[in-house]
């Protein structure tokens, strides 16, 4: 059977595939939540240049989102304005972990170019919109205050002095 239809789940796969089944809504619940904060916080906040999340680029996209989805989801991605230091935003993080991944509960962060796109050519790059300045972030179920809380300092701590 496993020659002709593929691969089965080990015993401790499928357990561990029920057990996670149990409790993926309220994971997600706290994940759209925690996101859902950390939008509030960083619109508008003076360090970000654009704010990129499912729905947040025109009405008809969000019209879209709407239809497709009952959230926005946990993954949203910001440019840093030109006078903050990217590299000094990411290593000053405490909650996140710096990590191409997109799924798991541990919130995540990853700097596009350096990680995920670093095999794209620059015009490539240009064509997409992706620059130096572009993180993404994988939003998990910590506690919302304290994953703002780092967002905050580490935002503090990559403003250029002029």
């Amino acid at each position: 059977y496993q020659i002709n239809q593929g691969a089965i789940l080990s015993p401790f796969d499928a357990y561990s595939l029920i057990r996670g089944i149990k409790t993926l809504a309220i994971r997600l619940d706290r994940q759209a939540e925690n996101t859902q904060a950390i939008i509030d916080f960083l619109t508008g906040h003076q360090a970000i240049e654009t704010l990129y999340f499912a729905g947040s680029f025109s009405d008809d996209e969000q019209a879209i989102q709407a239809r497709q989805a009952s959230g926005i989801g946990a993954v949203i991605s910001f440019s840093l304005k030109p006078t903050y230091c990217v590299k000094n935003f990411l290593s000053a993080l405490e909650h996140f972990d710096l990590a191409a991944s997109l799924g798991g509960v541990e919130s995540l962060i990853e700097h596009v170019v350096s990680m995920s796109h670093q095999s794209f050519s620059q015009e490539s790059l240009e064509k997409l919109g992706i620059t130096q300045q572009l993180v993404r972030l994988a939003v998990g179920i910590e506690n919302k205050k304290d994953l703002i809380a780092d967002l905050k300092q580490a935002l503090n701590r990559a403003e250029k002095e002029v």
